[in-house]
């Protein structure tokens, strides 16, 4: 899906095929985030105090998955 010719496509339509399966990886990691939190819960921590902490921490994984990803695609494009 990704790699087809998409020039004459709106972003909008674009990102509608792939809506779908980005939603359900949204409601997995929201889940996970739930649990962790409850984890949290029971060892003390506030929701909020808990929620600002595990929101910092993914977001620093995203960017660590974005860099991932980008040098991944340097070394493809080097070759």
């Amino acid at each position: 899906m990704a790699y087809r010719k998409m020039k004459d496509e709106t972003m909008e339509s674009i990102f509608q095929l792939w809506e779908l399966h980005l939603f359900r990886k949204i409601e997995a990691l929201e889940f996970l985030i739930d649990q962790i939190m409850v984890d949290m819960s029971m060892s003390g921590y506030r929701r909020e105090q808990s929620r600002l902490f595990i929101e910092k921490h993914i977001q620093d994984m995203r960017e660590q998955a974005r860099e991932k990803l980008e040098n991944k695609r340097k070394k493809v494009h080097a070759v």
